[in-house]
Parts: C-alpha cells; structure tokens; sequence
C-alpha cells in the first residue's frame, strides 16, 4: 500500500487547500494495524520520507510525506485493518504534534476517499476488509489530508471531467472510534 499524507493550511474546505495543500510538513509514521489473521511475523512494516528535523521540514518543496506500507500476505492474499497516521516530533526533543478533535495547535486527519459509498478497499475505506480485498494485489493512491482540527474534512461533490478527487473523510480525530479499528 502506498500514498501520500499533505498538510493544509487554512481552510481545508476551500478546494484550493484539498487538491493542492500549502501547509508546513510535520513528523510522522504510518501504522498498519491489521486485525486479519494468518500474516507472518512482522505482518505490517511502513517506511516514509517524513522530516525528523526542523530544517529538513523548512527546506521541503512540497507540503506532502510520501509512504509506502509491506503488508505480508496471508494464503488467501487478502488482508484487513486500517492505517494511522503516528505524530512525532522534530528535533528529537519536546512533543509531537496531536491529532485531536478540536483546540488550538491540534490537527485531525482525513482520508481521501470517493463521495459514494464503497466497500472495496482500493476507495480508501477506513477500515479495510478481507471482502473488499483484490487478493495478492497491492493499494495505490491511499492518500491523507491533515487539517487544523477547527475545521472539519472537505467534502466534494464528484463532477463531469473533475481531475482530482478533493473528497475526504475523517480518518482520525483523537477519539477511540477513529483511533482502534
């Protein structure tokens, strides 16, 4: 599986900042949590190309963490759980950022994902399931939006001819729900 995980800034719902994110990069790593069963050990390994330091962060291009997770198959080739995005800090010294439903300084996470309702697992769905697995293939696109946590995920509208899909969903907010598949 593999993505990409942009920072906003401002107003997530002004499509601006959901197709073409301006916000700062922050720290962080992916988690896989799968709650299907028969992987070896390790069943999930992630790896990204996050800042650990703040002049990395401040000389980024681009306001985006490239990820890509291993998710060894079990014999049916399917798999189940979700992904999470780990806030960590820079510099190696004082607290990570927070994922958070509301307060100032915290972020939420929002997943993009189509307007319709799906359950197969190539729509970024936010738990994946063994029923919406294409066994022994590989996710593309499983991509994240992090916004202030004022603000609430942007929503589009799919139209004729649209490029970009700038639909989210929450994906994490702090709370139990969003936190443990």
């Amino acid at each position: 599986m593999s993505g990409h995980v942009r920072f906003a800034s401002g107003d997530p719902s002004a499509n601006t900042q959901a197709e073409l994110p301006t916000g700062a990069v922050l720290n962080l790593s992916m988690d896989f949590d799968l709650t299907s069963s028969g992987h070896p050990s390790p069943e999930a390994e992630c790896f990204d190309d996050a800042p650990r330091t703040t002049s990395e962060a401040t000389a980024r291009a681009d306001s985006q963490v490239v990820y890509y997770c291993i998710v060894y198959s079990n014999t049916d080739g399917t798999f189940a759980g979700r992904t999470r995005v780990d806030p960590r800090r820079l510099d190696f010294a004082g607290s990570p950022w927070t994922i958070a439903d509301s307060g100032a300084g915290n972020y939420k996470v929002c997943r993009y994902t189509p307007p319709e309702t799906s359950t197969r697992n190539v729509d970024h769905p936010l738990d994946y399931t063994t029923a919406g697995s294409a066994p022994f293939t590989g996710l593309l696109n499983q991509n994240f939006l992090v916004i202030d946590a004022a603000y609430s995920c942007p929503a589009e509208a799919r139209t004729t001819g649209d490029l970009f899909n700038a639909n989210t969903a929450l994906h994490q907010d702090g709370s139990f729900t969003y936190d443990n598949p």
